[in-house]
């Protein structure tokens, strides 16, 4: 199973949202329960491009709340890099590509089998 972590900086991240967005106490728990999705799926996310290339990004628990991370295939590991509002400037350049139809819709693991099927379609 891989290991999902959350760096310093996103930590320091969430922390800012919880205080300047006065979000509810267990709060750290509901995207501790968003990130475990990853332990099983850690493609699940959509890939990002340009200077964010080799990043993915999940929404969660609030459709606002983006949670980007780097997937560490040769340690299995998942790094969530940072945590940003995503109606905020700041997050404006991480979601500058299109998101595909659907890409969001369904259960985990639907999406993780939409993510693989994209994969196989890239490296034809």
């Amino acid at each position: 199973m891989t290991r999902v972590e959350v760096s310093a900086a996103a930590r320091d991240d969430l922390e800012r949202l919880i205080a300047s967005h006065s979000l509810p106490g267990d709060t750290r728990e509901r995207v501790q329960r968003s990130l475990r999705h990853l332990e099983r799926f850690p493609l699940l996310g959509l890939a990002l491009g340009g200077r964010w290339e080799g990043f993915r990004f999940l929404l969660g628990p609030w459709r606002w709340l983006i949670l980007v991370y780097v997937y560490l295939e040769e340690d299995d590991r998942v790094v969530v890099v940072t945590i940003q509002d995503g109606r905020a400037g700041v997050a404006e350049g991480l979601l500058a590509l299109p998101t595909p139809r659907g890409a969001l819709v369904g259960t985990a693991e639907e999406r993780e089998r939409r993510a693989q099927q994209d994969e196989q379609v890239g490296e034809r």
